[in-house]
């Protein structure tokens, strides 16, 4: 210090993980432009580690001579840095007082629109090559326009990674702003320039005239690293694969983002190799594959979430080697700590049951060690909490805590059971939305994807109606909120319009057509008032698609087509549109009754005939054409007399008796019309 060199030392018992976190603290803080006195605070609060000391080391400091600093004047900064403009390394600022708050500390989380993932709370454990690389290629400013890919499979901290690096960048001055944008749920152009706009420019981005531009000089005037997560979502074989137009409008963006100033763009994959639908007009600057954890991090790793749970609990044995057996999975390790410690199975002997060469590395082969992960967990419940929360895996990410209750269909104490559960498991997290008693539930990925896959087919057939049935609901009950509260609204919408958007798909998927497509005008007008108009312009086309395939121009039709045609034709007489009404009709009865017009028969081609004819003759004698209607009624009659007279063909043979004896009374045949309204009372 007499020399008039500042020197810091660390005491020789402190352990390698410590060392590193109290350099990092110390280095961010001087780069920050901090005192040495305050940049030593921060080294210090750095050493709060599980474990601070060497496990070999002779003899242990008080905590207050860990670390010292010798200085000849520890209150001035080390560096003073003047911002500059120009390009080149990254900008240092320092800040006045400590009274502001650092923009790395500033930046949003995923509570906001382009918010980050929040930090595990254990912190990053291990990863260090993996770190140095992701630092490496996002300081480097010479890398071109390319974009950096993140790839690897579910579960092995891809995004936690990114997230941890893009913070440190934050806090070292490369960028200025993160921005992080989640295609898990879907998503079109226009979701990636929302979160850019609010982010960047602020509420008022959405009456910018030129919203493109915009962002764009925003993006040139501040450094920002750009984070698409969970990409493959939105590829063709991916859950919301939205069409070609809309993916090939969110490459251009992309492309357009890496060209732009010093910012970056980082997109983070599920998928074991790098996917070739991923065509950004350039070339990737740098791609990095996320593997499992080496041995020595994943037994860090295993050791912190063991002593998360149970402090005096010291892995042996078996247990202490589970991160070896499960091939580094951090994903998996996270799942299964809590049930080592709670002890209530034998976690080594399930492992082994449900996979024979589990010793022999059987869990390292693709990503198996999360599947049996994720079973362990389920055995852990209850049989019949084990089948209850199958319907989870419709949800899209999450879901307001509502939503999960009426589709799941338990009481509450044994859906915190479940939430408890899964939340210790890193799988679940609860978010509070302001001014909603109801939160939302963060649902891991993973978790979606097992408990889908889990479904029986028939029991998955029974539950999608009642899942897009439960979004129409809450639909209209949006459409109702939308002008009292429209910011609540809003929340609830970006939240949950993944589950919307999958509805939707599951209805068309189920040839529920008419349904789907008074969802999808509902649906419109929300993503309209979200300021998505490219998407909505997308559902036009995919309800024509669907409708064109589901009642072709020519050739058979199906039944899933008669039923669209007969409830179209109901919804247009309901809304006084009687001509368009019985145009449909007519149509339909000429096109159903001649040889081939159906695909299929039996009972359920009659039934429909039957029906259609029965329909068309309300529209003619509506129209004062009795002797029409009351021919179109005995042709009814005919096909409908030889079905069983049960459910649907009895209801509408009732009714079919009523209407054929209004005609007659019309006519004046009181004989005629007494018989058949008597039949019809004997039916009913």
């Amino acid at each position: 210090a007499a020399a008039g060199i500042h020197t810091l030392l660390w005491h020789d018992a402190l352990s390698a993980e410590a060392v590193r976190r109290s350099a990092e603290a110390l280095l961010a803080a001087l780069l920050a432009g901090q005192t040495l006195q305050i940049a030593l605070a921060e080294a210090q609060k750095g050493l709060n580690v599980q474990r601070p000391w060497r496990s070999n080391a002779s003899s242990l400091p008080t905590p207050a001579h860990a670390l010292s600093l010798h200085s000849p004047d520890p209150a001035q900064p080390l560096l003073t840095v003047t911002p500059t403009r120009e390009s080149g390394v990254g900008k240092v600022v320092r800040f006045p007082g400590a009274g502001i708050t650092a923009e790395w500390q500033r930046l949003p989380s995923e509570q906001e629109p382009g918010g980050l993932p929040a930090e595990p709370a254990h912190g990053m454990i291990g990863r260090s090559r993996e770190l140095d690389m992701l630092e490496g290629f996002l300081r480097d400013e010479h890398a071109g326009s390319g974009a950096l890919a993140v790839y690897g499979y579910e579960g092995l901290g891809k995004t936690s990674l990114v997230s941890h690096i893009a913070r440190w960048l934050v806090r070292t001055g490369r960028f200025r702003r993160v921005v992080y944008t989640s295609m898990a749920g879907g998503g079109h152009r226009e979701s990636a320039l929302y979160d850019l706009g609010i982010r960047l420019i602020g509420d008022e981005f959405v009456q910018t005239p030129n919203v493109d531009e915009a962002v764009l000089q925003a993006l040139a005037d501040t450094p920002t690293l750009v984070i698409w997560d969970h990409v493959d979502a939105l590829l063709p074989n991916g859950d919301f694969y939205p069409n070609s137009a809309a993916l090939e409008a969110l490459w251009q963006l992309g492309g357009r983002i890496c060209a732009t100033g010093r910012s970056r763009l980082c997109l983070i994959v599920d998928s074991p190799t790098l996917p070739r639908d991923i065509r950004l007009p350039t070339p990737l600057a740098h791609s990095l594959e996320i593997r499992p954890m080496p041995p020595d991090d994943a037994a860090a790793l295993w050791s912190t979430l063991l002593h998360e749970a149970d402090r005096n609990l010291q892995p042996e044995g078996d247990i202490a080697d589970l991160p070896v057996l499960l091939g580094g999975h951090p994903l998996a390790l996270g799942i299964l700590a809590p049930i080592v410690v709670a002890g209530e199975m034998d976690v080594i002997a399930t492992l082994e049951a449900m996979m024979p060469d589990l010793r022999r590395g059987e869990a390292r082969l693709s990503n198996q060690a999360l599947d049996v992960a994720m079973e362990v967990l389920l055995r852990s419940l209850d049989s019949d909490l084990r089948h209850a929360i199958l319907p989870l895996g419709l949800f899209a990410g999450g879901m307001m805590e509502p939503q999960a209750l009426r589709l799941l269909d338990i009481e509450e104490d044994r859906w915190a059971e479940i939430k408890g559960r899964f939340a210790a498991a890193h799988l679940v997290r609860e978010e509070r939305i302001p001014g909603l008693s109801a939160q939302y539930i963060r649902l891991h990925r993973a978790s979606g994807r097992h408990l889908y896959q889990r479904m029986p087919s028939a029991f998955r057939s029974r539950i999608e109606p009642q899942f897009y049935g439960t979004y129409m609901g809450m639909m209209t009950w949006l459409s109702g909120m939308g002008s009292r509260s429209p910011e609540i609204v809003q929340m609830i919408s970006r939240r949950e319009l993944p589950n919307l958007r999958r509805a939707l798909r599951l209805a068309l998927q189920t040839q529920q057509l008419s349904m789907a497509t008074t969802f999808a005008r509902q649906l419109q007008g929300l993503l309209e008032q979200l300021g998505y108009a490219e998407e909505s312009a997308a559902i036009d086309e995919t309800i024509r698609r669907t409708t064109a395939e589901l009642v072709p121009a020519e050739g058979p039709l199906s039944r899933a087509g008669v039923q669209f045609l007969l409830e179209q034709s109901e919804q247009l007489a309901a809304g006084g549109r009687m001509a368009d009404s019985g145009r449909i009709l007519q149509q339909l009865v000429e096109r159903i009754t001649r040889e081939g017009g159906l695909s299929y028969g039996g009972a359920e081609a009659a039934q429909d005939q039957g029906t259609a004819l029965h329909r068309f003759g309300r529209f003619l004698f509506a129209g004062g054409r009795a002797d029409a209607a009351l021919a179109t009624y005995v042709r009814a009659l005919r096909l409908l007399e030889k079905l069983d007279n049960i459910g649907p063909a009895r209801r509408e043979l009732v009714w079919l008796y009523e209407d054929m004896g209004q005609v007659y009374l019309a006519a004046m045949q009181m004989e005629r019309a007494e018989h058949v309204l008597e039949k019809g009372l004997e039916l009913a």
